[in-house]
């Protein structure tokens, strides 16, 4: 019964199953043209992570506790940061590391941008920050 049904739904749409296949494998073939390589950082991720951390560890004040703040910015074709912001911040403004670490990051070598099929593109990136004191 079900063969049926999907057999009689393809007659009407009027879509043989060989031009349906056709249609998949040029998908499937498209995406695999489409090579992305993400941006790679001076020293490494470790590295521009470490750099950015340790910028906001200095900021600490009396105020202890755990707190968590998302950076969000873009690689631009050249490899400079741009468009730097908190989206996720569950610190006190009175600690400041929002803006040492937008600091941190403007400040940070240009990296490798981002590449899709051999061609420099921008690309949003977001970078988790844990601090606990």
């Amino acid at each position: 019964m079900k063969k049926f049904i999907i057999l009689s739904l393809m007659i009407i749409s009027g879509c043989k199953p060989e031009v349906k296949n056709e249609v998949i494998s040029k998908i499937t073939s498209d995406k695999a043209e489409n090579t992305h390589i993400p941006p790679e950082f001076q020293g490494g991720y470790k590295a521009f992570y470490r750099h950015v951390h340790k910028s906001v560890m200095v900021a600490k004040t009396e105020e202890p506790g755990d707190y968590a703040l998302h950076m969000k910015f873009v690689i631009e074709q050249d490899g400079s940061f741009s468009n730097i912001k908190a989206i996720r911040n569950s610190t006190p403004d009175s600690l400041g590391l929002v803006e040492k670490a937008t600091d941190a990051i403007k400040n940070y070598p240009k990296c490798k941008p981002a590449e899709i099929n051999g061609k420099p593109v921008k690309e949003d990136y977001i970078l988790p920050l844990y601090i606990s004191h």
